[in-house]
């Protein structure tokens, strides 16, 4: 209804009053569409030279009048009836008298105009509306204003979160609606004008929310990582302002007052450096030189991470008994870039609960998952998954929508005897220490007895030392270590193994085919199952079902807890997920088919020449550190660094007694960790620790 309000004006008086007539006759025969009688009604007013709200009492005058005339034709029906009158047809009902009057005279004179309220709102104002992309818009708009001032609305992953921090570090914080409503209530007055352009204070719908969380691309900054610590980024420049870097993705929030950090380190910075980010190491017992070189790759991660182009490894820290010192290491080695922003789990019983535990740290943007006092057998296809994934995606809890978030989380195990599954044992690097002592928690000669404590008010040092070595990585040209790099972590081998290289640092990777052997439950029961078969079959072609009688003698083969039939069943089918794999130096092929079609097996000597690898290097004797105020009496547990003097062997936990010859009892025969009937015998002859071990003899 287009209402042209020069022409009506202009109008006689009689055709002004019929016009108006009808104009609040149309009104009301639309009154039950809210949306074409609120535009058509303004356009009214506007025509007529009057107020909105007097328009609004006519057409409510007019539709009074109507119900009111209907209801008394009802009634007159009714008595009709009762008078056994003929009712008029329901079709055909009379015209109540006066509906359609009413005098266009006093139009004007319900025109009672009202003086508007005051305003009582201050800061941005979002004018509710039926339009929901314009108020949405306006609220994205309020974020961004206020993301200017004080930077803490972002984008992670499709992920809108907020900045949260406390004494214990600082979390990403996904939105829900509850949550933009607190803000937005806040940072905006929400309200609504009503008939006479006055504006009325509303609390912030829940449809708009709703759509400023749908928006596929919110107008927000993206965020990848939060740093209590100056951090590599991924251009080969060290952060060091507080606050959001755009470049990087990166937000800051660092208390540390830090000296100035060289921008090309000279050697005896570098070994200085490397000396002191090793100090906290001293009191813990290391098992073998690339334990330790693994406790300071990760001791480093933290302040690289961001600079890796991929996944990072899963860092076990293992130890034969309890009361070792292994959760310490863990606070000792993460500290320093974390400060007490790490999240704790518990290992999971299932996938499915995995998945919840791991998607509820990762959506936090949580830079450390600790999985904390491992206690049974590590077999998760959900952990596997999320240690080699750049990006996770998983359905949000009670709900079909995905989330998908950046992984950037550094990854650390604690256990004792820890055995895990074949495919996070390749996902796996090891901290193994051994005190060699029935009970280590009774230990007293420790160098710093409060390590923590030490490790806090020594912070900002250890942070700079490790900058210094990072620095020096940079200023070399960012070489490549000299060792393999380990399978979907080559970026992270590159960045770990080439600072430490340049730092001195030597051990990295050489343990891990011995912890491949020794944690690996389901290679070392495959191990054993095709050595037995081997003995019995040779490279006869057999049945599924015949092989079954050797499964009986093997423990740890995952054929499930069925009857025999279910189990004969299962190692058929864990064969064929075998088929063509090398194992203690056989081939498993298919060996044609026998009777009724059965699948025949067979194993193959390998022809490829068994493959060598190292054990690594025991923990040579420990030396003194270079620094004049400490004295010297306990240095590092096989330090190994080039220019540090030697000094008496000073075992921690047996001080009296030198250590065992070769490996070590626990090397050999601790394999009480939950392996199952897997008997340290599989590894076959006792080799010294320089020697080699052969895949023959597994």
């Amino acid at each position: 209804m287009q209402v042209n309000d020069t022409t009506i004006l202009d109008l006689k008086p009689r055709l002004k009053t019929a016009l108006i007539g009808v104009i609040v006759s149309r009104l009301a025969d639309i009154a039950n569409d809210p949306i074409r009688f609120d535009l058509q009604k303004k356009e009214a007013a506007k025509g007529l030279g009057v107020s909105i709200s007097a328009i609004q009492k006519a057409v409510k005058k007019l539709i009074g009048d109507r119900k009111e005339a209907e209801t008394k034709a009802r009634l007159d029906r009714e008595e009709a009836y009762e008078a056994n009158a003929n009712p008029p047809p329901r079709g055909d009902r009379p015209v109540p008298e006066g509906v359609s009057s009413i005098d266009p005279e006093n139009i004007l004179e319900m025109d009672e105009p009202k003086t508007p309220g005051p305003r009582t709102v201050d800061g941005p104002v979002i004018e509710v509306s039926p339009f929901l992309g314009k108020v949405s818009w306006q609220a994205w708009e309020v974020l961004r204003a206020h993301n200017e001032k004080t930077p803490e609305f972002f984008r992670f992953g499709n992920e809108v979160i907020r900045i949260n921090s406390d004494q214990y570090g600082v979390i990403l914080k996904p939105q829900n609606v509850d949550r933009l409503r607190h803000v937005l209530g806040r940072l905006a007055s929400w309200v609504k004008t009503d008939a006479d352009g006055n504006h009325k204070a509303i609390l912030p719908p829940e449809v708009f929310l709703r759509d400023m969380l749908a928006d596929p691309e919110p107008p927000l900054p993206e965020i990848e990582q939060v740093s209590s610590v100056p951090v590599l980024t991924e251009g080969g420049s060290i952060l060091t302002n507080n606050g959001y870097d755009p470049a990087s993705r990166i937000f800051m929030q660092s208390s540390i007052h830090l000296a100035p950090i060289p921008e090309h380190p000279t050697e005896k910075e570098i070994k200085t450096a490397a000396v002191f980010i090793q100090e906290p190491l001293t009191d813990f017992p290391f098992e073998w030189e690339a334990d330790r070189a693994h406790a300071v790759a990760l001791f480093l991660l933290g302040f690289v991470r961001h600079a890796i182009d991929g996944p990072t490894p899963n860092h076990l820290i293992d130890a034969p008994v309890p009361g070792t010192g292994k959760s310490l290491l863990a606070d000792v080695l993460l500290t320093p870039a974390y400060g007490s922003n790490k999240g704790i789990v518990t290992a999971a019983n299932d996938d499915d609960e995995w998945r919840k535990r791991l998607t509820a740290q990762l959506v936090e943007g949580r830079p450390v998952i600790n999985i904390d006092n491992v206690r049974r057998p590590l077999d998760s296809g959900t952990l596997a998954a999320a240690l080699t994934a750049s990006v996770w995606e998983d359905r949000r809890l009670g709900s079909t929508e995905m989330i998908r978030v950046p992984v950037r989380a550094v990854w650390v195990t604690t256990g004792n005897n820890v055995v895990m599954s074949t495919e996070l044992a390749r996902r796996t690097i090891r901290i193994r220490m051994d005190p060699r002592a029935e009970s280590p928690e009774d230990r007293t000669d420790f160098k710093y007895p409060e390590l923590l404590k030490w490790v806090r008010e020594n912070r900002s040092e250890l942070v700079r030392s490790a900058l210094i070595l990072i620095k020096a990585w940079v200023s070399a040209g960012k070489p490549h270590p000299a060792v393999h790099p380990l399978g979907s972590y080559e970026g992270w081998t590159h960045v770990i193994g080439g600072i430490l290289e340049v730092a001195g640092i030597l051990g990295f990777l050489e343990n891990r085919k011995a912890l491949f052997l020794e944690s690996d439950f389901e290679g070392q029961a495959w191990r054993a199952f095709v050595c037995a078969w081997w003995e019995k079959f040779n490279s006869e072609p057999v049945k599924a079902s015949d092989l079954y009688e050797v499964t009986n003698e093997i423990e740890g083969l995952p054929l499930g807890t069925g009857n025999d039939q279910a189990r004969k069943t299962a190692l058929g089918k864990r064969l064929g997920n075998q088929r063509n794999r090398i194992i203690g130096g056989y081939r498993i092929e298919k060996g044609g088919t026998g009777h009724k079609s059965i699948v025949l097996w067979k194993l193959v000597p390998s022809e490829k020449k068994s493959e060598k690898f190292p054990r690594g290097k025991e923990m040579t004797p420990p030396s003194p550190p270079p620094y004049p105020e400490q004295d010297g009496t306990r240095g590092f547990n096989g330090g190994g660094l080039e220019g540090m003097s030697e000094g008496p062997f000073d075992p921690l936990q047996t001080p009296s007694q030198p250590p065992p010859p070769g490996n070590g009892s626990s090397y050999r025969n601790g394999w009480d960790g939950g392996g199952g009937g897997v008997k340290s015998a599989i590894l076959g002859k006792k080799n010294s620790p320089g020697e080699f071990l052969e895949e023959e003899d597994i």
